[in-house]
């Protein structure tokens, strides 16, 4: 089964601080949220609203994948058909070098970085599995400084 690996980060410590996430084409991008909310130590999961932009700008026309648990008049405003973040990776159409967002908790705003470094043809991990990380997450006066 095909995979692919994700670096993740918050946008100015992609040199400092970043998890690289594989998963299975099968998995979808509700996994990937939770596997990368963990590995980032933000939040304890399903508390907030999220969605992922197949884009790095938030003011962009890109294809939005918001939760199930969105708005529909918000849901339908950046996505027709109503998919969700409930859909297998491997439908989306991702490629190496594709950057995205995750835009995770809309009142606070979380923007990680979520860029597809690699597209493996065989993917063994049964779940998410981190396979790279680099630095640890700062204390929260220091980030919230530069972020």
């Amino acid at each position: 089964m095909k995979g692919y690996e994700f670096k993740c980060f918050y946008p100015g410590w992609g040199r400092k601080v970043y998890r690289v996430i594989r998963l299975r084409e099968d998995l979808s991008l509700d996994d990937l949220c939770l596997e990368i909310l963990s590995a980032l130590e933000v939040g304890d999961g399903w508390e907030h609203l999220y969605e992922f932009i197949l884009d790095t700008k938030y003011h962009t026309t890109a294809l939005r994948f918001p939760c199930p648990h969105v708005d529909k008049d918000y849901l339908y405003d950046y996505n027709e058909d109503g998919i969700t973040t409930d859909i297998e990776l491997g439908k989306i159409g991702l490629f190496k070098g594709l950057k995205c967002m995750l835009h995770y908790d809309f009142g606070d705003n979380i923007m990680i970085m979520v860029n597809v470094t690699k597209v493996l043809d065989e993917c063994e991990e049964l779940g998410p599995t981190i396979v790279a990380s680099k630095g640890e997450m700062p204390d929260d006066d220091e980030f919230e400084d530069d972020y």
